[in-house]
């Protein structure tokens, strides 16, 4: 599963005792490519009304007891001013509803910078 099968989630983590529910984005796809973003957004919305609508629970019940992160685990490191903002947007979008949101990039965690 990936970025390009938006109703699909790619992973769930299983483990009751983590601080997080980490609900998973496997992102092969290059950056710097409007097909890619708009992937992107069909994929975080389709994760967003996952977790609002309480599905998340069905396949994880004990994730009510843990915070809800969703982490874009991409095999690029995003590189242009339109895929910064893009992040910047997805980040703010998501913490509003009351969610974690992480990047790694390239194997590594990638700091989305704050909008200014």
């Amino acid at each position: 599963m990936s970025v390009d099968q938006p109703r699909a989630i790619d992973f769930l983590s299983d483990n009751k005792n983590d601080k997080y529910c980490v609900v998973g984005i496997s992102d092969h796809l290059e950056w710097d490519n409007r097909d890619h973003l708009i992937a992107l957004q069909d994929k975080l919305n389709n994760y967003l009304a996952f977790i609002e609508s309480g599905e998340i629970y069905d396949s994880r019940p004990d994730a009510r007891e843990q915070e809800i992160e969703i982490c874009l685990n991409c095999k690029f490191t995003p590189i242009t001013a339109d895929d910064i903002y893009f992040l910047q947007f997805a980040k703010n979008t998501i913490q509003k509803a009351g969610f974690r949101f992480s990047v790694i990039a390239d194997n590594n965690e990638f700091s989305v910078p704050k909008v200014e």
